[in-house]
């Protein structure tokens, strides 16, 4: 069996409110180097996208349910990881705590619909 080498390309989030949403992630994705290409599509190095879009149907996140639960971007440094947060706070965004996996150091970022939008910093010993 052979198999073809395939790089993630986007991720479409469905949003309750798509104001309240576009107002978050429009804070959200720019510190982390993703840049508003078209309504509502952040594109990144790499040509990864986070597009979103009105959801037609009334569901709220469940944690542990099914279905994402969360997504995730890397930061290469500690000092990076740090700036990125400061640039939440200075933007108005409520920060929750960093949590210390021991080989990470992470903070999840609830959207207007409760979706985790995580950010980490894996320490040198388990990149």
């Amino acid at each position: 069996m052979t198999s073809e080498t395939a790089r993630f390309d986007h991720l479409v989030l469905l949003a309750s409110d798509l104001g309240r949403s576009v107002a978050f992630y429009g804070r959200a994705l720019p510190p982390l180097g993703l840049n508003l290409t078209r309504e509502w599509v952040w594109v990144g190095e790499g040509g990864v996208a986070v597009d979103l879009q009105q959801a037609k149907a009334d569901q709220a996140y469940a944690r542990y349910g099914p279905g994402l639960n969360h997504f995730s971007f890397r930061l290469e440094s500690q000092e990076a990881f740090e700036r990125v947060l400061r640039l939440y706070t200075a933007a108005g965004l409520d920060v929750p705590p960093t949590q210390d996996f021991g080989d990470a150091l992470s903070v999840f970022m609830p959207d207007p619909d409760g979706l985790r939008l995580e950010v980490t910093w894996y320490r040198e010993t388990s990149a």
